[in-house]
């Protein structure tokens, strides 16, 4: 799945998060390896995470 900062303004204003907010979490994301950069500026991957054993 590729999501972008657009995919999750209408959830995250419910919140009262802004854009900058949003640009923020995404980057921290991509920082800890749950998102991957796509050929698209501003377009991640979500990395899915290995379930516990």
């Amino acid at each position: 799945m590729v999501i972008g900062v657009v995919d999750v303004m209408e959830h995250a204003k419910r919140f009262g998060h802004k854009r900058g907010w949003v640009s923020g979490e995404l980057q921290q994301l991509l920082e800890d390896g749950r998102l991957a950069i796509t050929s698209k500026v501003g377009r991640y991957r979500i990395v899915p995470a290995m379930a516990d054993a």
